[in-house]
């Protein structure tokens, strides 16, 4: 759950400060979505997507090879926490960034 809030925190920062503080988004992909959806409101939903899509194959790599391994629980845990930390991190700048401008 925290994974899924984090990347909703950075998708929502991102949608706030490009639709009403006139930010732009800085890589390709999304920037092209966004100029095709007319807001920037499409990264909300491709953030949900995208990570529940990589939970899913991080969880089913974990049971088909994973349980039972000391490393392999560490590496799971590890990667989960990557996968918060990068969505809550670019959220938490993206959110404080318009009170410092």
């Amino acid at each position: 759950m925290a994974i899924i809030f984090g990347h909703l925190f950075d998708g929502s920062a991102t949608f706030i400060g490009i639709d009403y503080y006139g930010f732009y988004e800085e890589h390709l992909l999304p920037d092209i979505l966004i100029n095709a959806a007319g807001t920037a409101f499409v990264m909300i939903p491709l953030k949900i997507a995208v990570v529940l899509l990589a939970i899913y194959y991080v969880e089913k790599w974990y049971r088909e090879e994973g349980l039972g391994s000391k490393k392999r629980t560490t590496q799971y845990l590890v990667l989960k926490l990557v996968f918060f930390i990068l969505g809550f991190g670019p959220g938490m700048r993206d959110t404080i960034l318009p009170a410092v401008l």
